[in-house]
C-alpha cells in the first residue's frame, strides 16, 4: 500500500519505462487494471498531431467562475463531441482556475450524433456539457424580446420556406438597417444576415439581390454588394489591365523575334509563361 507520503513508489520523471513494459508485455497490462485479457490487445505509442485546436466561442469574464466553450453545428459531423471535448480540455489546461463547460448549438436536432460517453453524461445531467437545439432558443427569445436583432439576422435559417423567406427578407433586413445600434455593430449583423441569404438562395447578381437586401431599393448600398459584389468588380478590372499588359508584351516580343533582334531561344523561354498567364487569366 503507498503510505501520504508517497514513500512506496518513487516518483517518475516520465512514463517512458512504464510504455516499455506494457508495450512488450501487453497482457501484463490487463493483469494491473484487472481486465480480461484479449488475444487482439494492443499497446502502442501514439503522438496526436492536430493538437492545435480553434473554438468558434470561447464566452466567459476574468471574474466568473464558468466558463463556455460554445461550438455552433450547422450539419452533421459524427465527431462535433470529440473536438468539443478537446478544445474543452485545453481550454481548462490555460484556466485552471474555471469550471469549463462545453455547449454545443445544434442547427438542427437531426445534425446530433449519437455517442458515447457523451450519451450518457447528457442524459445524467453531466454540468459540462450541454446541448441546444437554435429553433427552441430563438422561439424562446421570440417570447421575451419580440424585437430582438437576432430573430432577424437568423431568419435565413429559421424561415423554412424559400417564397416566405423572400417575401420576408427585405422586413427583417430593414429592421437591421434601422435597428438604434452602434454602428460597427449594426454592420456585423447586416453582413452575417446578408451573407447567410446569399448563400441559401446561390444569389449572384443585382437583379436577384436587390428585392431582398437593398433597405431603399438600392442593392449598392447592401454591405454584401459593397464588400462581395464591388470587390468581385475590382478584381474583374484588375485583371483586365493585367490580361492587357500580357498581351503588349507578347506583342513586343514577337516583334523582336520578326526583327532578328533576339534569338529563338530567348524569345520561346520568356514568352512561354507569359502566355501560360494569360491562358489561366482568361479561363479564370
Amino acid at each position: 500500500m503507498v503510505s501520504e507520503q508517497g514513500n512506496s513508489v518513487k516518483k517518475m520523471r516520465n512514463d517512458t519505462e512504464f510504455g516499455k513494459l506494457f508495450q512488450q508485455n501487453p497482457s501484463m497490462l490487463a493483469d494491473l487494471l484487472g481486465q480480461e485479457e484479449k488475444k487482439d490487445y494492443r499497446v502502442t505509442s501514439e503522438t496526436f498531431k492536430e493538437i492545435k485546436r480553434s473554438a468558434d466561442i470561447c464566452w466567459y469574464t476574468d471574474t466568473s467562475e464558468d466558463a463556455r466553450i460554445v461550438e455552433i453545428q450547422g450539419y452533421p459531423d459524427k465527431f462535433i463531441f470529440h473536438r468539443g471535448e478537446l478544445q474543452r480540455t485545453l481550454f481548462s489546461m490555460q484556466h485552471p482556475e474555471k469550471k469549463v463547460i462545453l455547449v454545443v448549438i445544434f442547427l438542427n436536432p437531426s445534425y446530433q450524433p449519437e455517442c458515447e460517453p457523451w450519451e450518457t453524461h447528457l442524459k445524467t445531467g453531466n454540468l459540462f456539457y450541454e446541448v441546444l437545439y437554435l429553433e427552441e432558443l430563438l422561439k424562446d427569445l421570440a417570447d421575451r424580446r419580440p424585437n430582438h436583432p437576432l430573430l432577424s439576422v437568423l431568419a435565413p435559417l429559421t424561415i423554412m420556406d424559400d417564397e416566405v423567406l423572400r417575401q420576408q427578407a427585405s422586413h427583417h433586413n430593414r429592421n437591421l438597417w434601422e435597428a438604434n445600434l452602434p454602428q460597427e455593430q449594426k454592420k456585423s449583423l447586416l453582413e452575417v444576415f446578408e451573407s447567410l441569404l446569399v448563400t441559401r438562395f446561390q444569389l449572384g447578381n443585382k437583379e436577384e439581390l436587390s428585392p431582398m437586401l437593398a433597405p431603399m431599393g438600392d442593392v449598392t448600398k447592401s454591405v454584401f454588394y459593397q464588400e462581395v459584389l464591388a470587390e468581385g468588380e475590382i478584381k474583374g478590372k484588375i485583371a483586365g489591365e493585367i490580361k492587357g499588359e500580357i498581351k503588349g508584351e507578347i506583342k513586343i516580343l514577337e516583334k523582336l523575334m520578326a526583327e532578328g533582334l533576339i534569338n529563338k531561344t530567348y524569345f520561346q523561354e520568356t514568352i512561354a509563361p507569359l502566355r501560360q498567364q494569360l491562358r489561366e487569366l482568361e479561363e479564370g
